[in-house]
């Protein structure tokens, strides 16, 4: 088999895999909840959560459900965020 067919039998992966599925969409928001807790600009919006440990958690999951889902359905996130109006 050359270097060329090998190439085409094997499958690109998916955006998903390549941020490492759930635990690396799970990192990648960890990382924006620390760098909007440390970023001057907007810090103080965000550390009274560090008080709410319940409520972080909350926003921090429903976060990572929100990216799997987009990243794993290919959704435009305008529609998504729309629907979700509509629900509310």
């Amino acid at each position: 088999m050359t270097v060329a067919q090998e190439s085409v039998d094997v499958a690109p992966k998916s955006l998903f895999q390549r941020l490492g599925g759930v635990e690396g969409i799970t990192l990648i928001v960890d990382d924006v909840i620390e760098a909007h807790m440390n970023n001057p600009e907007i810090k103080e919006i965000f550390l009274p959560y560090k008080e709410q440990p319940e409520r972080l958690a909350s926003i921090r999951q429903h976060t990572i459900d929100f990216l799997v889902l987009v990243v794993v359905d290919r959704l435009n996130i305008r529609d998504v965020i729309c629907h979700q109006h509509i629900q509310a």
